[in-house]
């Protein structure tokens, strides 16, 4: 359904991230309102209608979600609390940098 290594996608000059989430987590939907807000455009996960998902989550250790990748990468960690603690324009930047190894995991 979505494979990991494809998840480089260009919007404008703005490279998508990806939310892993489930239905009824309020820090996943307070994740997305705050993406909005500050208009990142992200593709969001529903980690319970997709096991491969769920999965992967798992086995990278993730008990909870929401937890937000670019490529292959762990963007920041935290989940929501992480994410607010980041501007706009730090978000960007951590969404441009092809190098963001700090949270780098093998597929």
């Amino acid at each position: 359904m979505w494979p990991l290594n494809n998840l480089n996608k260009s919007i404008g000059e703005t490279l998508m991230i990806k939310v892993f989430s489930k239905p009824n987590c309020p820090f996943c939907v307070r994740a997305k309102e705050y993406l909005n807000e500050i208009e990142i455009q992200y593709e969001e996960i529903d980690i319970t209608k997709d096991a491969m998902a769920h999965s992967f989550l798992v086995s990278e250790g993730h008990r909870t979600v929401p937890q937000i990748y670019k490529d292959s990468h762990l963007l920041l960690e935290g989940g929501y609390q992480g994410l607010v603690q980041h501007s706009k324009e730090q978000i960007n930047q951590l969404i441009g940098d092809t190098n963001v190894n700090q949270y780098e995991y093998e597929l």
